[in-house]
C-alpha cells in the first residue's frame, strides 16, 4: 500500500507535468486511444459469459461490479430491489474474477452475467453491455423504456426507490440521476473562475436514460466512440463528459437531489447541527447567506454525496450512500456511528444497521477501514 502511494505521488508530481508538456492537451486523447488500441491488439479483453434466468422487459439495466471478495450483503438487496421494485431487466458485468459460488445466485437474478477484465473501468463495462444489448436485442432496442447504468460503488437503498424513480420519470427530461456534482472547468476548458460557469455533470454510479434519447443515433454514437480508458483519471473525465456531451446535443437532464435543495435547505435551517451533517470538505462556518458560501458549494463541494451525505441520506430522502466515504475518511466514524443511533429505524428499512456498518470501508487496505474500527462502533 505504501508503494503504491508513493508511485502514485511520484507519477502525479513528476511524470505528468512532463507528459503534460510533451504533448498538448489537444493530442493527448489521440495518444490515449493510441495506447489503448496498442493494448487490446496486445491483450484483448477476455470475458466469461453465463446466461441468466430473467427475460428482457422494458426496462434495461447495465450493473456494474467489483467485488473481487463475493458479492456483498446490500449488493444484492440492491439487485433484487432493480428487479423486483423497479422493473428492471439487470445485465450484470463483473470486472473481476466472480466467486463461484454467487454465480448461480447472480444467474436467477440477471439476464445475463458477465465476467470481465478490469479494462476502462466501470465506463469500459458500461460500453461492453450496452453495445452487447444493441446487437442483441436490434431494433427492440430502441422500444426499451429506460436504460439504467449503475454500480456496487454504493450502499443502498436505504429507501424503496420507487417514489423516487414515478417522480423522476414524469419529469421533463431526457436522462437523471441521483445527484449532481460541478467540474472545476466552464464549457471552454478552462478554470471556472465563478462557480455559475463551472460545468455540472450527473454522477455516474445511478443515470437513466428514456427512450427518447436511447433511439437515437447520438446516443449510440456516444457509447461506440467511447475509448478503454487505462487510468482511473480518465475514467472521471467520462464521467464528467457524458452530461455535457448529451446536454450539447439538445437534450435535458435532471436530477433528484439538486444543487438548489442543498441550498435551500442549509438557509432555511439555520439551527440545525451542521457537524452531523456536513463533511471536513465544509471547512468553514456555514452561514445564512446565500452569498457568503457560493464559491464552496462546488469547489470544496464536489458533489452532494461528499460533502454532506448525511444530510442527504436523513433530511432529503437519498437512498444510495457512497462506499467510499469512510474509507476517504469524508465521513467521521463517530460522526456516522451517532447518525445511525439517531436515525436507526428511518435508516433500515431494506438493510439492516449491522449491514452498514460492516460494509462501511469494508476494503482492509485503507487505514480507516471497519475491519480496524468496529469494535469502537457496535
Amino acid at each position: 500500500m505504501k508503494n503504491t502511494k508513493l508511485r502514485h505521488h511520484f507519477e502525479r508530481i513528476f511524470i505528468r507535468p512532463i507528459l503534460h508538456t510533451v504533448f498538448p492537451k489537444w493530442c493527448r486523447s489521440k495518444v490515449m486511444k493510441f495506447r489503448m488500441k496498442i493494448k487490446l491488439f496486445s491483450f484483448p479483453i477476455k470475458y466469461s459469459f453465463h446466461k441468466g434466468n430473467v427475460e428482457i422487459g422494458s426496462r434495461l439495466c447495465v450493473f456494474v461490479s467489483y467485488q473481487p471478495r463475493g458479492i456483498l450483503p446490500t449488493t444484492w438487496k440492491y439487485l433484487q430491489h432493480l428487479k423486483e421494485n423497479l422493473g428492471y431487466s439487470v445485465v450484470l458485468l463483473s470486472n473481476c474474477q466472480l466467486q463461484k459460488k454467487d454465480i448461480p445466485a447472480l444467474q436467477s437474478l440477471c439476464v445475463e452475467v458477465i465476467e470481465r477484465d478490469n479494462i476502462g473501468y466501470d465506463f469500459g463495462a458500461y460500453k461492453d453491455g450496452i453495445l452487447r444489448y444493441m446487437e442483441k436485442l436490434g431494433s427492440k432496442f430502441d422500444e426499451l423504456e429506460t436504460l439504467l447504468i449503475a454500480n456496487d460503488s454504493v450502499i443502498g437503498p436505504i429507501y424503496d426507490m420507487s417514489p423516487i424513480h414515478d417522480q423522476m420519470q414524469a419529469e421533463d427530461c431526457d436522462f437523471w440521476g441521483m445527484n449532481d456534482a460541478y467540474a472545476h472547468h466552464n464549457t471552454a476548458g478552462n478554470f471556472a473562475t465563478n462557480i455559475r460557469d463551472a460545468v455540472p455533470y450527473i454522477c455516474s454510479y445511478f443515470i437513466i436514460f428514456k427512450n427518447n434519447l436511447i433511439k437515437t443515433d447520438i446516443f449510440k454514437t456516444f457509447w461506440k466512440d467511447m475509448v478503454y480508458v487505462s487510468h482511473k483519471y480518465y475514467a472521471i473525465y467520462y464521467e464528467k463528459t457524458l452530461t455535457q456531451y448529451f446536454v450539447n446535443n439538445k437534450f435535458q437532464y435532471s436530477v433528484y437531489i439538486k444543487k438548489e435543495d442543498v441550498i435551500e435547505y442549509l438557509t432555511n435551517n439555520p439551527d440545525c447541527d451542521y457537524s452531523l451533517f456536513t463533511t471536513p470538505y465544509l471547512d468553514f462556518y456555514i452561514p445564512r447567506v446565500w452569498k457568503k458560501y457560493e464559491k464552496y458549494l462546488r469547489f470544496h463541494f464536489g458533489s452532494t454525496n461528499e460533502t454532506c451525505p448525511m444530510l442527504t441520506l436523513v433530511h432529503m430522502g437519498m437512498p444510495l450512500m457512497k462506499r467510499c466515504l469512510i474509507e476517504r475518511d469524508i465521513v467521521n466514524i463517530s460522526i456516522f456511528k451517532a447518525i445511525l443511533n439517531m436515525y436507526e429505524k428511518q435508516l433500515t428499512g431494506i438493510i439492516t444497521n449491522e449491514e452498514i456498518l460492516d460494509e462501511m470501508g469494508l476494503n482492509p487496505r485503507t487505514a480507516n477501514s471497519i475491519f480496524k474500527w468496529k469494535k469502537y462502533i457496535i
